[in-house]
């Protein structure tokens, strides 16, 4: 959160219906939104280092571009929030580790997440509205970006890795053009939304298989939170595939003077070393799945390299040879 928003004075008490206005408000036990609860400009409302429950009161926050209210985690975290229950505006964490932002606007739950490298702490909310409000001008590598929703998040000097969620209110269907393939993040950098090097999660943060309708996308690596304006999801012309391959299964042994070697991909060659690095045989086999020969060799620790047929891996094994 920026740091200007924090005031010198605290006030503590028990808040059931409240509107805090440019106020910080400091909580240290565990509390449940009972009723509305409203925090105005500059208005701080804390958790400091226990549990929030999102009960039957919805917290909102105003969300002027620089001085909006917070319900800041700190050092706290939350339960329960839902597309019932939720910050309608900014909530902040003062962590270095992963934390999700339980946000959403307009009945819709849309959390993000974020991995800070520092406490200095990170401010996330979440619009639903066109990210063409903010610009339309697109990097050339991106075909399609999300025309209901994007983030807001900020820090006044922090990195960190972030993801966001998609749900069936994100209509990814109806503008993805090579589906889960092609998502990405995107930033605006004032200029320009830029895709942002990132992954569908397989199962997304929220613990579910990611699809077409659900899911959760994570950026490969930190992002200066200074560098971009807003996040959303768009589609990549240029999005790098990462393919995934079966595991491999590898077994080799020497037994009564005969060397083994058996796997589940194919081989192009191996080579066998003794422990001392010299080099006592290769032996190339394009396209095989086992091997077996004769080993007249003097006891003791082997190491075999195996080369697959792409090329693409080399696995190394460990065999003795005793009497």
């Amino acid at each position: 959160m920026i740091t200007t928003k924090r005031f010198p004075s605290l006030i503590r008490f028990s808040i059931v219906l409240a509107i805090l206005l440019a106020t910080v408000v400091k909580i240290q036990a565990q509390s449940e939104a009972k009723d509305s609860i409203y925090i105005d400009d500059d208005g701080v409302f804390t958790i400091d280092s226990d549990v929030y429950y999102f009960g039957s009161g919805m917290v909102s926050t105003s969300r002027s571009h620089s001085d909006y209210g917070v319900l800041s985690f700190e050092k706290g975290s939350w339960q329960g929030a839902s597309d019932t229950n939720y910050v309608d505006g900014y909530a902040e964490t003062m962590l270095n580790t992963i934390f999700t932002f339980p946000i959403g606007q307009s009945g819709i739950y849309a959390p993000a997440q974020v991995t800070p490298t520092s406490e200095d702490g990170v401010d996330a909310a979440y619009f639903r509205a066109d990210p063409a409000q903010i610009g339309n001008a697109k990097n050339s590598t991106l075909q399609s970006l999300s025309n209901v929703e994007y983030w807001d998040l900020r820090a006044s000097d922090s990195v960190a890795g972030i993801a966001l969620s998609w749900r069936p209110s994100s209509e990814l269907a109806s503008w993805l053009v090579g589906g889960l393939n092609e998502l990405t993040i995107v930033g605006w950098d004032g200029t320009n939304w830029m895709p942002i090097p990132s992954s569908v999660e397989e199962v997304s943060f929220e613990d579910q298989k990611s699809t077409i309708d659900s899911g959760s996308i994570r950026s490969n690596g930190n992002i200066n939170l200074k560098a971009y304006n807003a996040y959303s999801l768009g589609g990549s012309t240029s999005k790098l595939t990462i393919p995934k391959f079966n595991p491999i299964s590898l077994t080799t042994f020497i037994n009564k003077s005969h060397f083994y070697l058996e796997s589940n991909s194919r081989i192009k060659a191996f080579t066998i070393y003794d422990i001392t690095g010299k080099r006592v045989a290769t032996i190339p086999l394009p396209g095989s799945l086992k091997w077996d020969m004769p080993f007249y060799h003097e006891e003791g620790v082997y190491i075999v390299k195996i080369e697959l047929e792409d090329g693409a891996i080399q696995l190394v094994k460990k065999i003795i040879n005793s009497k």
